[in-house]
């Protein structure tokens, strides 16, 4: 079974690890990059859990290691609540993986119907 990793704010981090995840609590976004280019390549995670207050210091890495890593790398909201970062993300990863967007409101569908 893979292994659920999240990187961030401790705070933020704390529920994580109650429910079973790895948790490495950094303070500053050039720890999270050294982190996480140690776990994208890591088989034994599955997913990759970052806060995007931190993620948005270094989100042309991560984008680069989005496209070669063994797992998947989202973004979370932090405790500064979503700054929509996470969802513009999660809407990428979806769109590659099926082919089509399917967050995106449009004339035929809403999310807030």
């Amino acid at each position: 079974m893979s292994k659920v990793a999240t990187i961030g704010e401790k705070d933020v981090l704390l529920c994580f690890k109650g429910m079973g995840a790895e948790v490495f609590p950094v303070t500053k976004p050039e720890e999270a990059l050294i982190k996480l280019r140690e776990l994208a390549f890591d088989s034994s995670y599955g997913i990759i859990l970052i806060t995007e207050s931190i993620a948005m210091s270094i989100a042309d890495e991560i984008s680069r290691l989005s496209q070669r890593a063994l797992n998947i790398i989202l973004i979370i909201p932090g405790h500064k609540g979503s700054q929509n970062t996470s969802l513009s993300e999660m809407k990428k990863l979806i769109e590659r993986a099926v082919g089509i967007d399917l967050i995106s409101k449009g004339d035929n569908h809403s999310w807030e119907e």
